[in-house]
């Protein structure tokens, strides 16, 4: 479903260029922001695009890689392990792709149309594609050379691995199924009062997020318990369809991305909206750092005067100090370094706790240091 409106927007942009359109910069209007992915250890970014680029840069802003394929990039994934990045396109290709060399390791034609979502097993030996055309998922085990089992599902918008391995999560019309993987069966299935779109599991696999396609003027995003089917949270604010939906790692908070040029974090137990990101963009994706404590969104489109770093959009979403403590935590593994660091953060100043990151910062891992500095910063600004 997702490509069909991705197509008609970018007719819409085509006409609204009108006979400019022969002057206009190669990027556009396919230098749209498509699909978002942050490497696991934090340290990189790898975005698709409508030109079908996948491009891949530090947080810092550093281009790393540019790479072309030959469709627009639907869907993008970074494996668990950060070895490979896995892609989906327009045409129903599959691709999995070295990010230090930009090559294809492997590929296969999924499906007759595009595909619209892809997820890794959580231990990355699988791959799941869903496409809105011929009904059913591939699933591909990544030491064979392509897809070896199918799965008939009926027509499906979005689909998600269950963290603990065993179910994917499926959405289509008016429905959210869940496919017991070992078996090859349906499991459960939850009625939808409308369709189905994006979907993802929250880290302790409780709860489900899904973004519904929605004619209303405002678009809904609903959590499901996932064991009971209750229906336990509505997010009601994006004004145009929200495609995008991703869950903090604490489980306790979501980022949306939509059509109305925002991007927007919720509180997942109440369903307050906290804060809300502008965007001159569609909003395709939006996702959470693997620690928690930055968001990059969608937020402008690549052309020959936007460089792929400004594409993205970095920030600090609404935490609080016990939020920065629980990121130390979650992310500094040297257990000395870790007591030190909490221990700074609750006796002393905020500007006292970045210079004791800076003393540690051999003993941090980047990605977690720059997530752990930049709630820091963010909250030192607010105090002032």
């Amino acid at each position: 479903m997702k490509k069909i409106i991705r197509i008609c927007v970018g007719l819409f942009l085509l006409t609204q260029m009108g006979g400019q359109a022969a002057k206009a910069d190669r990027f556009q209007p396919t230098g749209l922001v498509d699909a978002i992915a942050w490497s696991p250890d934090g340290t990189q970014i790898a975005f698709g695009t409508y030109k079908g680029e996948i491009i891949i840069f530090d947080t810092r802003g550093h281009l790393l890689q540019r790479f072309a394929n030959d469709s627009t990039v639907s869907a993008l994934r970074w494996s668990p392990d950060g070895k490979t990045i896995a892609s989906g396109d327009f045409k129903g290709m599959l691709k999995i792709w070295d990010p230090q060399t930009g090559l294809v390791k492997a590929q296969d034609h999924a499906h007759d149309s595009g595909e619209n979502s892809i997820t890794w097993s959580p231990d990355g030996t699988q791959l799941a594609g869903i496409s809105n055309g011929p009904g059913y998922v591939a699933i591909w085990t990544i030491s064979n050379n392509k897809p070896d089992r199918y799965i008939t599902t009926g027509d499906g918008y979005g689909i998600a691995w269950s963290p603990d391995g065993s179910l994917l999560a499926i959405t289509g019309p008016s429905y959210l199924k869940f496919w017991d993987v070992g078996k090859g069966v349906l499991a459960k299935v939850i009625t939808l009062p409308q369709q189905g779109d994006y979907v993802a599991w929250s880290p302790d696999g409780s709860q489900i997020a899904v973004a519904e396609f929605s004619t209303q003027t405002i678009s809904t995003i609903q959590i499901w318990d996932s064991k009971t089917g209750s229906l336990l949270t509505e997010l009601k604010g994006h004004t145009q369809l929200a495609v995008s939906v991703e869950w903090s790692p604490d489980g306790k908070k979501l980022v949306s991305g939509g059509y109305d040029n925002t991007a927007r974090v919720w509180d997942a137990g109440s369903g307050k909206m906290l804060a809300e990101y502008q965007s001159n963009q569609l909003v395709n994706s939006a996702a959470w750092s693997p620690f928690g404590g930055r968001i990059a969104y969608a937020a402008d489109v690549v052309s020959d005067t936007v460089q792929p770093a400004q594409a993205l959009k970095i920030v600090v979403p609404p935490l609080t100090k016990t939020d920065l403590q629980a990121i130390v935590t979650r992310c500094v593994s040297d257990t000395s370094t870790q007591q030190s660091l909490v221990a700074s953060l609750n006796q002393k100043t905020m500007a006292q706790f970045i210079d004791a990151t800076n003393t540690s910062s051999a003993k941090i891992p980047a990605g977690c240091l720059a997530d752990i500095q930049a709630v820091a910063q963010s909250l030192q600004d607010t105090t002032k």
